[in-house]
């Protein structure tokens, strides 16, 4: 604890809490947990959750606003190149912002995303995987299947039909 008034309230707090948990009168355990809140909201001023450092901060909100792009281009098959230019930063501060917040590459981000749009198509829709691929932005069906294929480890011929 920071200082000796510290230490006073806090002990002042558990022996109240444990004279009332003695005296055992009426409504004993709502006024130990009234202390118990107290104490709590005590810790919490004393030692703030809300000091991450301001970088920290940025780059959750960073990662946030990439991910929502995300989700608002999926069907476009954007590169990192694309989407940092989007958020106008670097595509190295974009990966390494993403990857030491949260433990993934930027690719996987968009990876994920772009197979849950594949897989919704394949299971919604009647379209054919030639029309899939060409409606999200992949040059040509072949790299589309392989990519699927690598990502899934089914086709998508054979994912939509299982």
């Amino acid at each position: 604890l920071k200082n000796n008034d510290d230490r006073s309230q806090i002990i002042d707090f558990f022996e109240k809490s444990i004279q009332e948990s003695q005296q055992n009168l009426p409504e004993s355990e709502e006024v130990i947990r009234a202390f118990l809140d107290l104490l709590l909201i005590y810790f919490k001023r004393i030692y703030p959750i809300n000091n991450q450092p301001e970088s920290n901060i940025k780059g959750k909100i960073l990662v946030k606003r990439f991910k929502q792009i995300i989700e608002q281009h999926c069907r476009e098959n954007l590169t990192i190149k694309q989407y940092s230019e989007i958020l106008n930063i670097s595509s190295n501060h974009l990966s390494e912002t993403v990857k030491a917040v949260t433990g993934r590459t930027s690719t996987d981000l968009i990876n994920d995303r772009m197979i849950l749009e594949i897989k919704r198509m394949l299971t919604h829709t009647e379209l054919s995987i030639s029309e899939i691929a060409y409606q999200l932005n992949f040059s040509d069906q072949s790299y589309f299947s392989k990519y699927f294929k690598k990502l899934v480890g089914v086709s998508p011929g054979e994912w939509r039909h299982v």
